[in-house]
């Protein structure tokens, strides 16, 4: 039996691992937004979907009516025509080890840049589905990898490879569902692949696991977007789920979900996410605007109301070389934000203690009266009481830990106050 003090305080004594802060945050409310849309000269539309930034600092735009490049304060617009882009409908943008362009487009396959040269590939020009893209990835090796609605396809550069949920699927890695919407690749060679519907996806040229909610409680079926961080952990913008970090190994390690329920987020609906050079999440939300992750314990959102964000419903969100911040919205354009002088854009706080578990055992709380009226109870990310027994006498609180998933979990008092937060491992 293990004993853990939980204090009415927000300090907690920790005795099997030690203390993370969550997540809280901080509206901010200096700095100012330029807009770029259609009322800017030569910018073909409002709606941006995607961006990146290219091996030297040129940001490239994709919008639903063409692709941007802008570099030295001026903007360059690429549509479709002969010798051009396929079709003006964007979906992803990539680039690649000798800074070449590629472009997805919702219905006409891949369009790739190099050195002002369009060459193309679609379904004609591959053995597999390769029209409507969702995303592109360039991994270490030089492998390209390929999102769509009918599964991942990757060119490794001598042979063509697909995954999805057929007995075809390479290597017999059979998906659950094959909607792909983006992959990251680590250096070892692990794939992780967010997909719609699918649940999350980690692939090796040997190996193969895919979570869902029905195999593993994972948080969220359906991601719109996954990053790395510098660890290697994976970060996923969810659709319902809000922010899912996953850390440890692929194939078992913990998740923790981040949303209005776990650590007081605007918005569940999360619609992108880069990792910049210092480490900060950059999120895109639906309605919420930007949140910007600093640390685990720190966040901040810079929305319409406190920030003047024209639009709230955020795309995709990146931070350039330069430090500056850039949000596509959905019906507003693209804004280009410029802090001001000395501000903070998180600010930290302290909440409720974590503590970590392991997958199996027996822990004993000491646990205050305050916190402890009404009785505990032991809640998964949704809030749903999980298979967990426990039990109180003389103010302690005697909590069974077994058959448990890896994940994050939350001690909740009977009148809905959160006592602790529970990171069970394996």
């Amino acid at each position: 039996m293990r004993t853990i003090f939980v204090r009415p305080a927000s300090v907690a004594m920790l005795l099997v691992s030690a203390m993370i802060n969550m997540i809280c945050a901080a509206q901010d409310r200096s700095g100012s937004w330029d807009v770029f849309n259609t009322g800017t000269p030569g910018f073909p539309s409002n709606t941006i979907r995607c961006m990146v930034e290219d091996t030297a600092g040129v940001l490239w735009v994709g919008t639903d009516w063409g692709l941007c490049r802008f570099e030295n304060d001026e903007w360059l617009v690429y549509q479709a025509g002969p010798g051009g882009l396929p079709a003006n409908e964007i979906n992803c943008l990539a680039v690649d080890s000798a800074n070449r362009l590629w472009v997805g487009t919702l219905f006409n396959g891949i369009a790739v840049l190099e050195e002002g040269v369009w060459s193309y590939l679609t379904s004609a020009d591959a053995p597999y589905y390769l029209d409507e893209v969702n995303g592109i990835t360039h991994d270490h090796r030089g492998w390209v990898w390929i999102g769509t609605p009918l599964g991942l396809v990757c060119w490794t550069g001598t042979e063509w490879r697909r995954y999805d949920n057929t007995p075809e699927s390479y290597q017999g890695f059979q998906f659950f569902l094959p909607s792909v919407r983006a992959t990251v690749v680590r250096e070892d060679g692990v794939v992780g692949v967010a997909t719609t519907n699918g649940g999350l996806i980690y692939l090796t040229e040997e190996d193969f696991i895919n979570y869902t909610t029905f195999n593993s409680f994972f948080p969220d079926n359906s991601s719109n977007a996954i990053a790395l961080d510098a660890n290697g952990d994976r970060w996923l913008a969810c659709p319902a789920g809000g922010l899912v970090w996953h850390t440890g190994d692929a194939m078992g390690g913990p998740w923790f979900a981040y949303n209005a329920f776990t650590a007081g987020l605007p918005d569940n609906s999360m619609t992108s996410i880069t990792v910049d050079g210092s480490g900060t999440k950059i999120v895109g939300t639906q309605a919420s605007g930007v949140l910007l992750f600093n640390s685990i314990d720190q966040w901040s959102a810079l929305d319409q109301a406190g920030s003047g964000l024209p639009d709230d419903h955020v795309l995709c969100a990146l931070r350039d070389r330069d430090g500056v911040l850039w949000a596509g919205t959905a019906t507003q354009g693209l804004a280009r934000y410029t802090p001001a002088v000395g501000m903070e854009e998180a600010v930290p706080n302290r909440s409720p203690g974590v503590f970590v578990l392991a997958g199996s055992g027996s822990y004993q709380f000491k646990v205050g009266s305050a916190l402890s009226s009404g009785g505990l109870r032991m809640v998964d990310v949704q809030g749903r009481t999980i298979q967990a027994q426990v039990s109180m006498e003389q103010g302690c609180v005697f909590l069974e830990v077994f058959g448990v998933m890896p994940g994050s979990y939350w001690l909740m008092s009977g009148s809905g106050s959160m006592v602790a937060r529970l990171l069970v491992v394996s």
